[in-house]
């Protein structure tokens, strides 16, 4: 048992010392595994203050990198500032390249007037006293008062010159005489050798017009001049005082003529055999062929309609008896009208050139406002109410002719005049009298800043005369082709200018109102003399029911006085606003469609409508609406003290 015991401690010690051998070599592997990490850990420690490093230098560079983003910053600032201010100096090139255009035509206009004043002064010194004393006459013509020329712009005189030296050549007989023999228009038929003067056929008479683009503008003047035809009064004092006016003045009465476009009058003049889809077809042509600008927008039913009213046969109807034709008007070939006045391309004789890029074509074009302005000096009768061609006239419409056209048994009373003579125009007050009129004085503010009030007119309705003497006082002291006449020159070609060199893109204008406007109140200035007479808004009239935006309200200021319980009436008819010629003061209404005023009922143009509806009125004493009597009041019982 001994030797097992003694065995075993010999096993036991041979296991550990086999045990602490393992120790000691995983001990040496520990501390070789340390010295490693120490190894690592010192490389890592390396390592560490490298990337430390690394970092410093990306901070440094970022720090540069936020400098040149800052200042690159700054250059694009002032990129952008140099930029702005090159748009503005391109700009400012820009106007002063429009201004010397403006003083190129100036200077050219200027050059034109002194090669002329040479001319006339050598042709003068050449033909002898008779022509010095011509030539002081005209002197005399084309002065303006000094007063009157302060803070104008200079072109606005050159203009003025143009338009007189226009109107003195429609009355010269030598030019007249050459026009006549140069004229190729096959319409014309003349039993003399020269071209009649201006406004010699007829006395009194009525233009409505112009028309032109839709076709639909067409059959509404064409409406209202069976209407005209309706409502006139045979029997008035004017169409008795103008029917021995004499061979001058065309005589006849009252006389009405229509301004229509071309392709409009070829329509016309092919009813009543008119085929809509062969018509637009041959239109399309003629339009190109001619080169006009028009939309024509036709219906079976518009044409039915036109061609009804063009062949009408009414008794009302007139039939013209000219035998001669004016420049521009021609004997109709319609019963209904007396006169056409076609809107051809060259109608005026002198060109004219619109500018839509600075008009706001919502309301028209420049092409057409310049065609309407210019049309006034080709009025045919001396005498001459334009109307547009929903300006729907009411009985006693005669009336409105005793502005211009003096009596000794009317003048005065029912008018009330600012001034004892007839006057060359007569206009009415357009309904934003006073919107964007400080935009377009013609020249410096301050001296001219009353131009900012002066009212803005009413072109739906403008009354002219052209008579030899304009105050009717018969002393024949009246320069009639230098006062109305020549306004009808001066008003397109200020129109020209302020719609070419006065407006622009960024401040167009809106209406023909606005150079009406500027000529109008420029020739106030330049002619003393003138004489323009209000056609009050009680009788030129207008409204626009339930239109926030509108300006004059004839429901407002009694244009349209109110029908209702006041008058005794029931139901429907209480405070309901008059819509009958019998109960509204306006001569001519403006409805724009929007409020027709009817004649017992009719508007005038229907098939079956009478005929006579201004013989049951002389002048405006119509009879009015039935009413009912109010109930009569019961007197309170006397009672004693």
């Amino acid at each position: 048992s001994i030797g097992n015991g003694s065995n075993r401690l010999d096993i036991i010690n041979n296991d550990l010392d086999k045990t602490v051998a393992s120790i000691s070599e995983q001990k040496e592997q520990v501390e070789e595994t340390v010295k490693q990490l120490n190894e690592r850990l010192l490389d890592f420690k390396e390592q560490n203050e490298e990337l430390k490093g690394q970092n410093n230098q990306l901070i440094q560079t970022s720090d540069a990198l936020r400098g040149d983003i800052a200042n690159l910053t700054l250059n694009l600032d002032d990129v952008r500032e140099t930029e702005a201010q090159l748009k503005e100096d391109v700009a400012e090139l820009k106007t002063v390249e429009e201004r010397l255009k403006e003083d190129k035509i100036t200077l050219t206009a200027q050059a034109d007037n002194l090669n002329s004043t040479v001319e006339k002064l050598s042709e003068s010194i050449g033909n002898g006293s008779n022509d010095d004393n011509e030539g002081s006459d005209n002197k005399k013509d084309e002065s303006i008062p000094a007063h009157a020329k302060l803070g104008v712009d200079p072109i606005y005189i050159q203009l003025f010159q143009e338009a007189k030296k226009r109107s003195r050549k429609d009355y010269d007989q030598k030019e007249r005489n050459n026009s006549s023999n140069n004229s190729s228009n096959s319409n014309i038929s003349s039993s003399s050798n020269s071209r009649p003067l201006p406004h010699s056929q007829g006395h009194v008479g009525i233009v409505i017009g112009p028309t032109a683009g839709e076709f639909k503008h067409t059959v509404k003047a064409l409406e209202n001049a069976k209407r005209i035809r309706m409502v006139m009064d045979k029997n008035s004092d004017l169409n008795t005082r103008t029917n021995n006016s004499g061979a001058n003045a065309g005589g006849g009465g009252l006389k009405l003529a229509i301004m229509i476009s071309p392709e409009h009058l070829k329509v016309l003049n092919k009813c009543p055999t008119v085929d809509e889809l062969l018509l637009k077809k041959k239109l399309r042509i003629y339009v190109i062929i001619n080169d006009i600008d028009s939309t024509l927008s036709i219906t079976q039913e518009l044409l039915d309609e036109a061609c009804r009213l063009w062949r009408s046969d009414s008794d009302s109807a007139s039939t013209s008896t000219s035998t001669t034709a004016s420049n521009h008007a021609y004997p109709s070939t319609s019963p209904l009208f007396d006169h056409v006045l076609p809107m051809h391309k060259d109608q005026h004789d002198y060109e004219f050139i619109p500018n839509d890029n600075h008009t706001d074509t919502r309301q028209g074009s420049s092409h057409y406002w310049l065609t309407a302005l210019s049309a006034y000096r080709l009025a045919p009768y001396t005498h001459t109410l334009f109307l547009d061609s929903d300006a729907y006239p009411c009985p006693g419409i005669e009336s409105l002719f005793e502005l211009t056209m003096r009596s000794d048994v009317t003048f005065g009373k029912y008018w009330q005049l600012p001034t004892a003579r007839a006057g060359d125009l007569a206009i009415g007050i357009e309904q934003f009298a006073a919107w964007q009129n400080e935009l377009w004085i013609p020249g410096d503010r301050d001296i001219l800043k009353d131009c900012a009030s002066f009212a803005e007119r009413n072109t739906g309705a403008v009354l002219w005369n052209f008579s030899d003497n304009g105050d009717g006082d018969g002393d024949g002291d009246d320069d009639y082709h230098n006062r109305a006449h020549t306004l009808t020159h001066f008003i397109p070609l200020v129109a020209e200018h302020v719609y070419t060199h006065v407006a622009s893109p960024e401040q167009k204008v809106v209406n023909d109102q606005v150079p009406f406007r500027v000529a109008l109140y420029l020739y106030y200035r330049f002619v003393p003399e003138f004489i323009e007479h209000q056609i009050s808004m009680h009788t030129s009239c207008r409204t626009y029911p339930n239109i926030k935006v509108a300006g004059t309200d004839g429901f407002i200021n009694g244009m349209y006085p109110l029908q209702g319980q006041w008058r005794g009436q029931e139901g429907d008819k209480q405070n309901m606003h008059c819509s009958e010629c019998s109960c509204t003061p306006c001569l001519i209404n403006h409805t724009a469609g929007t409020w027709m005023v009817t004649v017992d009922g009719w508007k005038g143009w229907e098939e079956n409508a009478p005929s006579n509806l201004g013989d049951k009125t002389t002048r405006r004493r119509r009879k009015a609406p039935k009413t009912t009597k109010a109930p009569k009041t019961t007197k309170a019982p006397k009672t004693t003290k």
